[in-house]
Parts: structure tokens; sequence; C-alpha cells
């Protein structure tokens, strides 16, 4: 059955085949609270947690998702590979993992010298995947980094595995210097607003030592407008 209205905020979403037996037990408002206390920690945030200025609020996201997790293992929603609310475009706004962290963003390059993550997009569309990371340099918006592709599930659809095979680095589109990567998460949830996914980079699936990924859902148009005034501010500076 599709998602009852009590259920899903916006009407922009599209029906979800929410389990009618557990949606009738699901605590809805323990939900709510636990998302609320996640939020509460991401506004603290300088950079989705990539920010040297970060680290100190590390451990209290991390307790957030964790409770998060908690409250939703129940939840009547679907798994991932069967959400359609996946699809669209999400911007990534907290991160608990160290090695992602290290890395300061998607591609690592957001950790060179006078450089650091401005922001982080992703779009899923129908088994493709276009992730886009801004980057600042000398603390301007630097755009772009693309990676250009696909993405596919775990036979439970527990694990999600996106796999990029061409990349946009450094102004070079295309760049022959990109050996492909591939990046695997457990999901953890989409809430029932659907207007923030959460996933675990999971130590057990050999992906890294662990840690949460928050993203938020951007309304159509909005990753566009956002990425469009990045251009024109790089023009501006030219």
């Amino acid at each position: 059955a599709a998602v009852p209205a009590a259920a899903a905020e916006s009407a922009s979403l599209p029906a979800v085949p929410f389990d009618l037996e557990r949606h009738g037990e699901y605590d809805y408002a323990a939900e709510a609270a636990a998302v609320e206390a996640v939020v509460a920690v991401l506004t603290r945030l300088k950079c989705a947690g990539m920010d040297a200025a970060d680290e100190k609020e590390i451990a209290a996201l991390d307790a957030a998702c964790a409770r998060l997790e908690q409250v939703t293992a129940l939840s009547p929603a679907p798994s991932l590979r069967e959400d359609p609310r996946l699809e669209g475009a999400w911007e990534q706004v907290g991160c608990t993992s160290a090695d992602f962290n290290t890395r300061k963003g998607l591609t690592g390059l957001g950790g060179a010298p006078f450089t650091s993550p401005a922001a982080l997009f992703y779009c899923y569309d129908g088994g493709a995947v276009c992730a886009k990371e801004v980057l600042r340099l000398f603390g301007r918006p630097v755009l772009l980094n693309e990676l250009r592709g696909e993405y596919g599930f775990s036979p439970d659809g527990a694990l999600m595995q996106e796999r990029f095979g061409d990349a946009d680095l450094g102004g070079q589109r295309s760049s022959k210097e990109f050996a492909g990567a591939t990046a695997t998460t457990r999901h953890v949830c989409i809430t029932a607003d659907g207007a923030v996914r959460v996933a675990k980079v999971d130590a057990a699936a050999g992906v890294g030592a662990g840690g949460y990924l928050v993203y938020k859902r951007l309304a159509a148009g909005e990753m566009e407008a956002r990425l469009g005034s990045t251009r024109r501010a790089v023009r501006a500076d030219d």
C-alpha cells in the first residue's frame, strides 16, 4: 500500500509502499525527536563535518545518528532498493566517517593546499548517479568536480554501491587521471517525511572504518540554482 498521508508531508514525493502493519505500530514521534536531534547537530557544522572546526561535533552527530538508526529499525518504509524517494537530488550535510573527513570530500582534492570542501551533491536517476563536488580555493567557490556512474543494491536491498567510471576533475572533462571509484554504504533510513536520508559506512562491508553520512533532500531545481550561483561567483572573480 502507498504511504499514508500522516507519514508523508511533501505532496511532491512519490507514493511509497509502506508496510501497513508496521505503520500502525511504528513510533513516528520517536523518529521525529531523533531527527530533530540530528538536525540540531547539523546546524552547528561549518561544512557537513568535513571542516576542522567540525571535529568537536563529530561525536555528538555520531550519537544522534546511532539513536536515529535504533529508532528507525522497525520503520515501515521499504528497503532503499524499493523506495522511490531515493530518486532526485540530495546534498550531503553531515558526515562522521573518519576516512571521508580525512579526504575532505569525495575526491580527496578538498585536502589540497589552500583548498577546502564547499558542498557535495548527489543525483540519482533510474540507476545512474552523478556526484558534484564544489571546492573552495583561497576561500572562493571553485566549480566543479563531477563523478558519473551507476548504482545498484545487494540482494536484500540493505547495501547500495555506487560505481563511478567517468569524472571531470580540476577543470578537465573526462579526466584521464581518473581510474574509477566505488562507494558502498549500508542504508539506515529515509525519514517518514522524505526530507532526510542516512547511510552508514559499514566496516563489516569492508568499506572503511565506519561512520554515518547524512543527506538532505533538495527541491526540484535547487541543486541547479545553487550550482548556477557558484558559476556566477567564479566568473565574477575572474
